[in-house]
């Protein structure tokens, strides 16, 4: 996934913004301009692609086989 960032002006007509920008004494002064940098996603992953919980069960699958020999290890120890 990749992301880009951009710039979003706080001085447009929106209501909700001016509300914002007034409720934190932050309205527009003169000659000022205020922006934001946000991250926008400009590449989506595929559909094939792995997630964080495939990623989580490869993790937990690795864990149990290291358990095993682990285990298997031991008993051969102290026999």
């Amino acid at each position: 996934m990749l992301f880009e960032d951009y710039r979003f002006d706080l001085n447009g007509n929106s209501p909700l913004t001016e509300k914002f920008l007034r409720s934190r004494q932050m309205l527009k002064k003169a000659g000022t301009q205020l922006f934001i940098t946000h991250p926008q996603i400009i590449q989506v992953p595929s559909v094939s692609a792995e997630t964080y919980d495939d990623e989580i069960k490869r993790a937990a699958q690795i864990c149990r086989l290291v358990r095993a020999q682990k285990h298997k290890l031991i008993i051969s120890f102290y026999l």
